[in-house]
């Protein structure tokens, strides 16, 4: 084999110090897409992070007890005062309230809670402001069931839900609540 001459020697540098530079443009390329992907998930997490503690300021500022136990109720009281308000919500927002029932509370719930099962037939629309304005964790009430189906009329449904009403009876102890009494903060012994 003979030796390379001076041009091929020079084409063989050039050729070398352009696979160099094609890789690390390769390589930078993927560190930056790295560096991108980071810092979106890391401002997506600080987002996160900032909504959290916007929530809890908003409950510390409405009264932090108030977030801590339901509204005390009878079932009877909260039963009627949930069915009245699901009558009012739904004529307010276009809805007919086709059937309704108040059914017994199932045992297996961590407080008592009054159950609405509400047929509800009228605009999308008026369904969708209807669960909004139904739906409210201050005032412990949700939908914990629905099922939507399309009515024979254009642009209308018809929803089947379970909408509950948690209410709190007491301590069964007698003793109060936490948040009935905001000067004892703990248990207290008698000497």
């Amino acid at each position: 084999m003979r030796p390379p001459t001076a041009t091929e020697r020079k084409l063989l540098i050039f050729l070398l110090g352009a696979v160099f530079v094609a890789i690390n443009l390769a390589g930078l390329r993927f560190w930056m897409s790295l560096s991108k992907r980071h810092e979106a998930r890391q401002s997506a997490t600080s987002a996160r992070l900032l909504e959290g503690q916007s929530w809890i300021l908003a409950a510390e500022s409405i009264g932090g007890d108030v977030m801590l136990r339901p509204p005390a109720s009878e079932e009877k009281t909260a039963s009627s005062s949930l069915l009245a308000l699901a009558r009012s919500k739904a004529a307010e927002f276009g809805l007919t309230v086709v059937e309704e029932a108040l059914p017994p509370m199932p045992p297996d719930l961590p407080e008592p809670a009054a159950v609405l099962r509400l047929k509800v037939n009228g605009p999308f629309s008026g369904l969708v402001r209807f669960l909004y304005a139904i739906q409210e964790p201050g005032a412990w009430r949700s939908v914990e069931q629905i099922i939507v189906k399309a009515d024979p009329k254009p642009q209308n449904v018809l929803a089947e839900m379970e909408v509950r009403q948690y209410y709190s009876t007491g301590s069964d102890d007698g003793a109060p609540a936490p948040g009935d009494n905001p000067e004892v903060s703990g248990p207290t012994s008698n000497p």
